[in-house]
């Protein structure tokens, strides 16, 4: 069932959001303005998106809209995700060095 499927990522990917914004908190790593902003923003997409796309299911009476969306969504993170890493790792040293060297840095 798509929906229950929808549903349970929903649920999950919500969860992983909380737990990393509260590492992040704890370590002292949010900016409090930035993080209100994006809650604002994120509960008023989703608002749209899920009124949105009720409406289409409604319209159409396909349930595949949401498994569409979806995948839509996983296709487009992969993409910019893949994209992001190659573009750092281009331009990073990924020399290892002696594995007995002393950092320097440090």
């Amino acid at each position: 069932n798509p929906k229950v499927a929808s549903a349970t990522s929903a649920t999950m990917i919500m969860y992983t959001s909380f737990t990393a914004l509260t590492s992040f908190y704890v370590f002292g790593l949010v900016i409090e303005d930035y993080a209100l902003a994006g809650f604002v923003m994120g509960i008023a997409v989703t608002a749209v998106g899920q009124v949105g796309i009720t409406e289409l299911i409604k319209k159409l009476g396909r349930d595949s809209i949401i498994i569409f969306s979806v995948a839509a969504v996983v296709g487009v993170s992969a993409v910019l995700m893949g994209t992001h890493s190659f573009m750092a790792m281009s331009s990073a040293d990924l020399s290892i060095g002696h594995i007995c060297e002393a950092d320097e840095s440090r």
